[in-house]
């Protein structure tokens, strides 16, 4: 336990006004650092254009604050952000006997061509699946269906995006190029 105490009231009522002036100053410079890219727009710099943002003030107030319901995952050294986005699931069949080894041999197939995208065999009784990648939009998902598409003719007929929870790596970002 820190005990301080002083001999004159003098000295405490300096000491006081230090602590106070001292958490003033701490305060002010964290509201300061609070500032958000409308706040950056709306200033006013001489011999610069002038930036006009339309929107409402919920999606002000919420920029740049957490959801509260973001799951985070970790694997090995990477973290990962849980969300909704979109998959490409490329396989699925439900004969018990096969479709097991015809995801596992698709996925090989396209890991071969695209090294690094994450792929996912999954059984949902009575489904074996086989989807492929990490896409927070609809757009990022429908250019890698296209380019699987081109690369694969013969899975055309089952290729098609679905929604799902996504992992987003935090550490990097996997760009399917």
């Amino acid at each position: 336990m820190l005990r301080i105490s002083c001999q004159s009231s003098k000295h405490s009522d300096m000491r006081r006004y230090h602590l106070l002036l001292l958490f003033f100053l701490c305060s002010g410079g964290c509201l300061f650092a609070q500032t958000t890219i409308f706040d950056a727009l709306d200033k006013k710099v001489p011999g610069k254009g002038t930036v006009t943002i339309n929107q409402s003030w919920a999606i002000r107030s919420a920029v740049g604050k957490q959801s509260y319901d973001m799951k985070i995952e970790t694997d090995g050294d990477t973290n990962y952000i849980l969300m909704p986005g979109y998959r490409i699931q490329v396989f699925a069949d439900n004969n018990q006997r096969t479709a097991k080894e015809e995801a596992e041999s698709k996925e090989l197939q396209i890991k071969e061509l695209i090294a690094g995208i994450p792929t996912y065999v999954k059984y949902n009784a009575p489904f074996w699946r086989l989807y492929v990648g990490d896409f927070i939009t609809h757009e990022e998902a429908f250019s890698m269906m296209s380019r699987l598409v081109n690369a694969f003719p013969t899975f055309k007929k089952e290729i098609q995006i679905k929604e799902e929870e996504v992992r987003i790596p935090l550490n990097e970002r996997f760009s399917g190029r």
